[in-house]
Parts: structure tokens; C-alpha cells; sequence
């Protein structure tokens, strides 16, 4: 195991405890999954710089995370509307 794929998986680990202590504080869903994306590319943005986004600023990359969190909040409502 490489020492970014041990980022990525701590970057995994934490964002699963973050999910799972909002669930425990009651939020609504897809509040906790959303946080969790967002955090999880918060904390693996050291490794993703090194290998695969070298030349991408923070606050940009920041948005992309973002814009991921809210790809959650869209797939929950899908599936909501589709009754799943």
C-alpha cells in the first residue's frame, strides 16, 4: 500500500464518522452524505494534489467538492420522487 492510497483510505475513514455522527445527530437526510463528500475531498486534497490535480488552485477545488456534495443532494431527491 502506497502512502497516498493510506491518505485516501483515512480520508474515507473520516469521512464515514463524520457521516455517521450527524446521522446520529438527527439531521435530515442527505445532509450527512453531502457532508461527508465534501469532507472527504477536504481531507484526501493533499494526495489528489501530489498525483492527479497538480495544477488546480484550492478554492477551486474546493467548488468541485461542492459541486460534488450537491450531486448528492440531486440523487437523494431523485430517488425520494422515484419512491427508492
Amino acid at each position: 500500500m502506497t502512502y497516498a492510497q493510506q491518505r485516501y483510505f483515512c480520508a474515507t475513514a473520516i469521512a464515514i464518522m463524520a457521516a455517521i455522527v450527524l446521522r446520529a445527530a438527527e439531521l435530515p437526510n442527505p445532509w450527512p452524505a453531502a457532508i461527508a463528500v465534501y469532507v472527504y475531498g477536504l481531507v484526501a486534497w493533499p494526495a489528489i494534489r501530489e498525483e492527479v490535480l497538480p495544477n488546480v488552485q484550492p478554492g477551486l477545488y474546493a467548488m468541485i467538492c461542492l459541486g460534488a456534495a450537491l450531486l448528492v443532494f440531486v440523487y437523494e431527491n431523485l430517488g425520494a420522487a422515484a419512491g427508492w
